[in-house]
């Protein structure tokens, strides 16, 4: 019973870490908006979303790569070498997970007083 109890615990720690990484990449100012450029267009050439996104190069490849090892977008390489993107279903499941709760915390750091609006503003 306790090994079970702590595998579940190490397990559950694990899959928190993940969900925060993948919060981290899509919360950035570049992540948010290659995401929702996929989302507005499946299956993006990388020169393409590049261009719509004005991420520099290298910034780009480093993001994607994060992107698609936390599995929130597919990648797929053609026989001509050129790779497009789009949003995995794990991803779209995430953010369609995420829309109440993000609206939730719209709604809660309107007001000045909010509790949570301090502890982010400390943060800073």
């Amino acid at each position: 019973m306790t090994k079970t109890v702590v595998a579940n615990t190490k397990e559950e720690k694990l899959a928190w870490l993940c969900l925060r990484e993948i919060y981290r990449l899509v919360g950035t100012l570049d992540g948010n908006n290659i995401v929702r450029l996929l989302l507005k267009e499946e299956f993006m050439r990388t020169s393409e979303l590049i261009a719509k996104s004005g991420i520099s190069s290298a910034r780009f490849h480093v993001l994607m790569k994060a992107l698609v090892l936390c599995l929130v977008v597919d990648r797929k390489v053609h026989d001509d070498r050129g790779v497009t993107y789009n949003i995995s279903p794990f991803g779209r499941n995430v953010l369609k997970l995420s829309e109440p709760i993000l609206d939730t915390i719209k709604e809660a750091v309107k007001d000045k007083d909010s509790a949570l609006l301090a502890l982010i503003e400390r943060k800073g």
